[in-house]
């Protein structure tokens, strides 16, 4: 009886020490698989952090469609855009002076000074030409001094010069106005006349 208490005894130790050591592997065993669940939770969160740090670099702003801020979704990004000015220029205004005009010839006198000395009678075959044009004439007379050819005429009748000098063939550049100083002897010569031709030294006017 006693060596079965001793031996059962013995039983009870040895299992309370196996069951000791069972325990403490146990335990062990349950710190080790906490230190690892812990390390992998560390670890997944490190994963699933650093995935997202990468997706988040991966992911453009092309991909979908969203607004990336770089503008490239027609955004003003703040550029400035310059505005063009149109400046419409006012039209020019040309006045024109009207051409002048010549009167009927017959409504026009005209005298004829000799201005070429060494050329006598040709005062009197102008005013026969003009005469034949259908001019109305004065006597014809010498001027102060020879000049060379002019055909002036007074205060509105340019138009009355410009034809007498068709009438020889002669341009504009022979015409001009009666000037406050005329090249005559007398002003009674010229009373009465529009229009008082110089045959000058030049022989513009050759007869």
């Amino acid at each position: 009886m006693n060596t079965g208490a001793h031996d059962a005894g013995g039983g009870f130790t040895q299992s309370v020490g196996t069951n000791a050591a069972r325990g403490i592997g146990v335990i062990l065993a349950a710190v080790l698989v906490g230190l690892g669940l812990m390390a992998l939770g560390y670890s997944d969160s490190t994963v699933v952090a650093d995935a997202g740090d990468g997706g988040s670099a991966l992911v453009s702003g092309d991909d979908d469609g969203g607004d990336d801020g770089s503008g490239d979704d027609g955004s003003d990004d703040g550029s400035t855009v310059e505005e063009t000015t149109t400046t419409t220029a006012a039209p020019t205004t040309t006045t024109t002076e009207p051409a002048p005009v010549a009167r009927p010839a017959a409504d026009v006198t005209i005298v004829v000074m000799n201005a070429a000395d060494g050329k006598p009678g040709i005062a009197g075959r102008t005013t026969g030409v003009l005469e034949d044009a259908g001019y109305a004439s004065l006597t014809p007379r010498d001027a102060g001094k020879d000049q060379e050819t002019a055909i002036q005429y007074i205060e509105g009748y340019e138009g009355d010069a410009l034809a007498v000098a068709e009438v020889f063939g002669l341009d504009e550049s022979v015409v001009e106005p009666f000037p406050a100083e005329p090249n005559i002897r007398d002003a009674a010569h010229v009373d009465g006349a529009q229009i008082v031709v110089f045959v000058g030294l030049d022989d513009k006017i050759d007869l």
